[in-house]
């Protein structure tokens, strides 16, 4: 499969197959490919159903899905910009212990961190308060200092790497 077979399939029927979802988990290339479409060609609802059907794996079967996986489904909806989407970064994060030590808290800082503590005081959802107190302790402990840096680092670890 393609990155451009994955869009498609995307467009025409608004979600990704299993199947997709599993050449996407096995592929380095297919993810370095589809990284790079969307960072030219913005389709931040593919993004977003990445991020969940990701969520979703490491929800029911955390064995499957290691936190480079979710880590670079959050680095592909970053490529998006849109504060809001910060607290599905969160949602990630959650999943279990394991991910909330794993998964960077400054991946849900791709918007910058002012905009992202703005948004989340402004969100009525409970995740966002809990966001919202983490990520300020972890600003007065100085984690976001050099986020410029981080995300040149996040980018080639998780998308440019072959970990898998």
């Amino acid at each position: 499969m393609s990155e451009l077979e994955l869009v498609d399939e995307f467009a025409r029927d608004g979600s990704l197959s299993d199947l997709t979802i599993d050449q996407l988990i096995h592929s380095h290339q297919l993810r370095v490919a589809l990284y790079d479409l969307l960072s030219e060609r913005p389709l931040r609802d593919l993004a977003i159903e990445i991020l969940k059907k990701f969520i979703l794996l490491r929800r029911t079967d955390n064995m499957t899905l290691g936190y480079q996986l979710l880590s670079y489904a959050a680095c592909v909806l970053a490529c998006h910009g849109k504060v809001e989407d910060c607290l599905l970064v969160w949602e990630a994060k959650q999943c279990d212990f394991d991910a909330f030590c794993a998964l960077d808290i400054q991946l849900m800082m791709f918007a910058g961190v002012e905009e992202t503590l703005t948004f989340l005081s402004a969100a009525r959802p409970e995740a966002a308060e809990e966001a919202l107190e983490y990520i300020e302790s972890c600003k007065e402990a100085g984690d976001f200092e050099e986020l410029a840096e981080y995300f040149i680092w996040a980018k080639k670890f998780y998308v440019y790497h072959n970990w898998a």
